[in-house]
């Protein structure tokens, strides 16, 4: 999704994968529109190929999560 917000104008940009957006905008316009002007990024892990799992995996870091577990058993 992007904006132009002194024109009170939304767009939505939808795609297949990241070779899609450079065959439709060029090389240029290609890196221009991953430069800044998505905001929110909708992807299905399972469908993710080659170059487009490398972007995803850069685009989300490392994290390191922690999980918290309880449980209460009952004798009876």
């Amino acid at each position: 999704f992007g904006t132009m917000r002194s024109y009170n104008i939304a767009f939505t940009v939808a795609l297949q994968n990241r070779a899609q957006l450079e065959m439709v905008y060029g090389t240029i316009g290609a890196k221009a529109m991953e430069g800044g002007n998505f905001q929110h990024l909708i992807t299905f892990p399972s469908s993710l190929r080659g170059d487009d799992k490398d972007y995803v995996s850069k685009l989300l870091g490392e994290v390191t999560a922690e999980e918290v577990s309880k449980s209460k058993s009952w004798q009876g």
